[in-house]
């Protein structure tokens, strides 16, 4: 019983201490993807395929970095972020999409993303270039 219980308090510790990341992009395979790999990569890793939903989830979730695509139907890339600036303001932003164009990147970057990435770009690049060096292992 109390080694049970000890691992359900280890268990809990690790799940406590395990950075978050939410991944809001409408391309549902692409969140499958990159979720799960960050999961077992030992991050608490969530998604959402609409911006809006996506912003309220950041209120409810609470997540360390966001991924975030900029053009997605509805509420885009750049109306998330306006709506992280005055929400959430700490919370740390990077892009990744698929618009490889100098003034989309300026733009976000200007609204408050830390870094711009193209897809594609595999998972594994994604956390070692980009992740890694903002959340640490």
């Amino acid at each position: 019983m109390h080694k049970l219980k000890a691992r359900l308090q280890d268990e809990s510790k690790s799940t406590l201490m395990a950075k978050k990341i939410l991944i809001i992009d409408d391309e549902h395979d692409i969140c499958e993807v990159l979720a799960e790999y960050l999961r077992e990569s030992g991050y608490d890793a969530r998604y959402e395929c609409d911006g809006k939903k996506g912003l309220e989830l950041i209120g409810q979730f609470r997540p360390n970095l966001l991924i975030l695509d900029i053009r997605m139907p509805g509420m885009d890339g750049f109306e998330v972020l306006k709506g992280i600036v005055r929400q959430f303001p700490s919370l740390i932003v990077i892009v990744y999409t698929g618009v490889d164009q100098q003034e989309t990147k300026d733009k976000a970057l200007r609204y408050g993303a830390c870094e711009y990435v193209t897809k594609p770009t595999s998972p594994q690049k994604l956390r070692e270039d980009y992740i890694l060096p903002i959340l640490g292992e």
